[in-house]
C-alpha cells in the first residue's frame, strides 16, 4: 500500500469557480485562481490567504515558475505576470496584450522561453 500525500482543501466563501490551484518551489504558499480572475495567495503555516487580487478578465492559464520568483497569469487576451514574493506586485514590464483570445500558454523546463498560442485574426 502506496503513501499518499496530504490533501489540503481550501473552499471558497463566495461563487468563484477555480481556475488553477499551484505551490510555490518550497511548499509554504499556494497560489489559486478563479475562472473570473480572483487571485489568491496562501500561507500554509498559517492557511490565511495573504493577498487578494482582482483581475478585470476571465483566466485562461497560471503558472507558477519554481527557478525565478514569478507567477504568469493569461487572462482572455493578455499576459499579467506578478512577484512571487511578498509584496506580490504585478510586473508591468513583462505585461503582454494580444489582439485575439490566448488559446493555451506554456513555459520551458528552464524557464527560460515562453510559449503562447493565440487564435487566429478575423478578417
Amino acid at each position: 500500500m502506496g503513501v499518499y500525500p496530504a490533501t489540503l482543501r481550501i473552499s471558497a466563501q463566495d461563487e468563484e469557480i477555480p481556475r488553477s490551484a499551484q505551490f510555490n518551489s518550497t511548499n509554504d504558499k499556494l497560489f489559486t485562481i478563479s475562472q473570473n480572475g480572483l487571485f489568491c495567495v496562501w500561507d500554509l503555516k498559517t492557511l490565511q490567504k495573504v493577498y487578494l487580487k482582482q483581475l478585470l478578465s476571465p483566466t485562461k492559464f497560471m503558472i507558477v515558475c519554481k527557478n525565478t520568483p514569478r507567477i504568469i497569469i493569461a487572462l482572455e487576451n493578455e499576459i499579467q505576470v506578478f512577484k512571487n514574493k511578498d509584496p506580490f506586485l504585478q510586473e508591468n514590464k513583462y505585461y503582454q496584450k494580444y489582439a485575439t483570445s490566448i488559446l493555451q500558454m506554456k513555459m520551458s523546463d528552464n524557464e527560460k522561453f515562453l510559449a503562447v498560442a493565440v487564435a487566429p485574426q478575423s478578417d
